[in-house]
């Protein structure tokens, strides 16, 4: 049985690895390349990416923070719920 547990965690975890690789690479290939930007627009884009990240990761980490609380307190918390928060604020 543990075998069998083993392999599956192996292969979902292979699985995520490949999801997330071809997620960061489209992310760097096209979203984050535009040679036809230049000067003050290839600055206040360079500017506005690295602050939606900032943000991003500052909602994320707020949302964990306040799920271990909640837990703290015999309150259950729900991760879909996190997950779902921060795929909202990413597309905003």
């Amino acid at each position: 049985m543990n075998f069998i547990q083993d392999k599956v965690m192996d292969m979902l975890n292979e699985w995520l690895n490949d999801l997330l690789t071809a997620v960061f690479k489209f992310l760097a290939e096209v979203l984050f390349n535009h040679e036809a930007l230049s000067g003050l627009f290839l600055d206040v884009y360079r500017i506005f990416a690295v602050f939606g990240g900032v943000l991003l990761v500052a909602i994320v980490l707020f949302r964990i923070l306040n799920a271990m609380l909640n837990e703290a307190t015999n309150n259950e918390s729900n991760i879909a719920e996190i997950i779902v928060s921060a795929l909202k604020a990413s597309i905003m």
